[in-house]
């Protein structure tokens, strides 16, 4: 997930939903980790591999800093929009991905897919150790990130 965007990016768009509901359902309470990375911290990558003396076409990984819960990184986008999180309702992966196609026209919530529902309980965890052994990039940590990214509005 690629944030800093501007004002129609995942992490504002999450910020102005969590204003407007009482609770917030996470698939099993948003135990599955994310590795969110700043645009500034792509664009960085993306500068560094034209640099790169690459002897063959292959792909490498860009991500942020470390991996951290779905619950812990919806609360800190909170936290940088100077908002409260909403009461967290950890519902199992299977009954949120089965309400899914339901919630939307029940309480006015853009559409949420089942696909969207299982990717959010993945694990998203990547091993960011060749983005800095190659390219020489560490990502800015998430909270200075979303800092920055709220900042900008």
């Amino acid at each position: 997930l690629v944030y800093g965007l501007g004002p129609d990016d995942p992490v504002h768009r999450l910020a102005r939903l969590m204003r407007r509901l009482p609770v917030w359902p996470l698939p099993d309470g948003g135990r599955a980790l994310v590795q969110p990375i700043h645009r500034d911290d792509v664009v960085r990558a993306l500068l560094a591999a034209l640099d790169w003396p690459w002897r063959e076409p292959e792909s490498l990984v860009i991500a942020g800093p470390s991996p951290v819960p779905l619950r812990a990184f919806h609360a800190a986008i909170a936290k940088a929009a100077r908002q409260r999180l909403p009461h967290v309702l950890a519902l199992p992966t299977g009954v949120l991905a089965a309400a899914a196609g339901l919630l939307p026209r029940l309480v006015l919530l853009p559409e949420v897919t089942q696909e969207a529902v299982r990717r959010a309980a993945e694990d998203r965890r990547f091993d960011i150790m060749p983005m800095f052994n190659r390219l020489g990039v560490i990502p800015q940590p998430l909270s200075r990130g979303l800092v920055e990214a709220f900042a900008e509005d």
